[in-house]
């Protein structure tokens, strides 16, 4: 994608409509995305890609227990990756900013949300990190041009 954003973003969400819509407002900015409907698949598409840099998680997946392992050591995964951010999404309203950084998130994004809502927070980061995750800095970004 040479006129595209340089973002590359991960989004898992078990449920296929949001994940569907939340890739639609993604490609729509440029970003690459890349899909996965559970933590096994995305922690495959995590050792796989060194590119991306957004993840988008859906804080409440079948295989995303608290107390399991498994959440740990995804968590410390992505934690240890250079220049990379997640947010969860979730509708679970108990879920606080607080603890979802404790867990190393950098927002929360509740269901159920707009595509604007969305796309003003993919700009954001990208706005934020445009220097050190994007190889085209001396050209206009297409996700964040008026």
């Amino acid at each position: 994608m040479s006129n595209g954003c340089c973002l590359e973003i991960l989004i898992i969400e078990d449920e296929e409509g949001l994940c569907d819509m939340a890739e639609f407002v993604a490609s729509d900015l440029g970003c690459r995305v890349k899909k996965a409907y559970n933590l096994k698949e995305a922690s495959a598409i995590i050792d796989q890609d060194d590119q991306i840099h957004l993840g988008l998680f859906d804080y409440h997946l079948p295989d995303s227990q608290p107390d399991s392992g498994w959440n740990l050591e995804f968590l410390e995964k992505i934690r240890s990756r250079k220049n990379f951010e997640f947010l969860f999404v979730t509708g679970d309203m108990a879920l606080t900013l607080e603890k979802a950084k404790e867990m190393g998130a950098a927002d929360i994004l509740f269901k159920p949300f707009t595509c604007e809502e969305l796309q003003t927070l993919v700009v954001a980061y990208i706005q934020r990190k445009r220097q050190s995750i994007c190889s085209k800095t001396g050209d206009p970004c297409p996700a964040i041009q008026g």
